[in-house]
């Protein structure tokens, strides 16, 4: 395991949001992998099988579904989702389990669609449970949909990308996201981006240069 810890995040305008310096401190990296599940884990994957980290930290902006998260807020997420992995039919719609596979096997565990991160939690942020999917949701009859199969309070287009690649190559990691707008019908002029950004940014300040910052990722 290195001594260095890596920040991934999807885009770099997120990025830029978050952070506003020339250089990272030298003991930290910089990884953008591009919008989406795919692209994170293939850009993410290769990384790991090129470099040692001590700790990973994901970050980035998240719809909610559960409105007792104010927008602008952060959460840890603790357990992630890929909730379009499965199957439907005329009697309903099938996961992994259900089908009988599973999406990897974590020191003897059969884990199927949700994967937990055993990483202790040093945040101090509240710990939610998360939907990674392809298209962001924009009905309320898809927001129904998604909660009538799975109980959670976020959802983004990485997180349990960075889950997966983390377990499979035994990385400790954190995965902080800032609350942008609810799920809910589609309405942009609701969202407070440039809030959530600015939250995470200020988060993230005190993280890289507080006196314990070396305590705190360990």
């Amino acid at each position: 395991m290195g001594n260095k810890n890596l920040i991934v995040v999807a885009t770099h305008l997120e990025w830029e949001g978050i952070y506003s310096g020339n250089n990272l401190p030298p003991n930290w990296d910089l990884l953008i992998t591009g919008i989406g599940m795919v692209n994170t884990a293939f850009q993410l994957g290769r990384h790991l099988a090129l470099n040692k980290y001590q700790h990973i930290w994901n970050l980035g902006i998240a719809g909610a579904f559960d409105k007792d998260l104010p927008l602008g807020s952060l959460a840890e997420v603790r357990i992630d989702c890929f909730p379009e992995l499965g199957s439907l039919t005329d009697s309903g719609w099938l996961n992994l389990q259900d089908l009988g596979f599973s999406l990897m096997n974590e020191q003897g565990k059969q884990i199927y669609n949700f994967l937990p991160n055993p990483t202790p939690s040093k945040t101090g942020l509240v710990s939610v449970t998360g939907l990674t999917i392809n298209t962001i949701t924009g009905t309320e009859s898809r927001k129904t949909e998604l909660l009538s199969r799975f109980q959670a309070d976020i959802e983004t287009m990485e997180s349990a990308a960075v889950f997966l690649a983390c377990l499979q190559m035994e990385v400790p990691f954190t995965c902080v996201r800032s609350i942008s707008n609810y799920v809910e019908s589609r309405n942009t002029a609701n969202w407070k981006v440039a809030e959530a950004l600015a939250t995470l940014k200020c988060w993230l300040a005190d993280i890289l240069f507080s006196k314990n910052a070396a305590q705190e990722v360990q």
